[in-house]
């Protein structure tokens, strides 16, 4: 048996672990610690300096001719390039077919399709924008008086699309419907089929001809209105 009491062969242990812990960090250490130098961007200009307006004006003419490109194939805008695509293309714009090839969410096909389509000219045409032709998104917002319109709209807007089989996106998008609320005649839902099919029944509705009820299965029908109180 060790006569040694536990207090004695415990004590080197001790004082290596308080050596060790106050020993001064190596220059290798402090080394791998120190921040680098800073990321250059285009020019040697650190990323942090520069300027937005590059990409912010590829992708508003990117976006426009997405959205052009969606009214005149009659398909979403997400299925013409997705968003994920046009951040891509902003960020790094490219200037030919292999290039745009590259973007992710784009494949060769569709790269070929878009450019054919006028892609690429947009592209151009934005990295050649002014600062002075840079323009915000117009807001969608709407007066807070029609917002629980909005939210029963766009419940049944919903519904329709359901039993029409068609995407919602394609039948009415948010914009589309605070667009109709705000009497733009812009809206997509104040032309052609759309107006026939939810456009024309919900401007009924705003304008206190028509009721959102509830029907024998739970579903919201869109009837006209009675003008006869049940609460309030």
């Amino acid at each position: 048996m060790d006569p040694t009491p536990p207090q004695r062969r415990a004590a080197p242990v001790r004082g290596l672990r308080r050596r060790t812990l106050a020993r001064p960090a190596s220059s290798a250490g402090r080394r791998a610690r120190s921040p680098g130098p800073p990321r250059l961007g285009g020019g040697g200009v650190p990323d942090h300096a520069l300027p937005p307006q590059p990409a912010c004006a590829v992708a508003q003419t990117v976006g426009a001719w997405r959205e052009r490109r969606a009214a005149a194939t009659d398909r979403p805008a997400r299925f013409v390039l997705p968003d994920l695509a046009v951040v891509a293309i902003a960020q790094r714009p490219p200037t030919t077919v292999d290039e745009l090839a590259g973007v992710r969410g784009l494949d060769g096909r569709r790269a070929k399709v878009a450019a054919e389509a006028g892609l690429l000219d947009a592209v151009r045409a934005g990295l050649e924008l002014g600062d002075g032709a840079l323009r915000q998104p117009p807001s969608d917002q709407i007066e807070r008086r029609l917002r629980p319109v909005a939210t029963l709209a766009g419940a049944w807007l919903a519904q329709r699309a359901t039993e029409l089989r068609i995407d919602g996106p394609l039948l009415a998008t948010r914009a589309d419907l605070h667009a109709l609320l705000r009497d733009s005649a812009e809206s997509r839902l104040a032309n052609g089929w759309r107006r026939t099919l939810v456009g024309e029944p919900l401007r009924q509705l705003l304008a206190g001809e028509g009721a959102l009820a509830v029907g024998g299965h739970g579903e919201l029908v869109l009837e006209a209105r009675s003008h006869r109180r049940i609460a309030g």
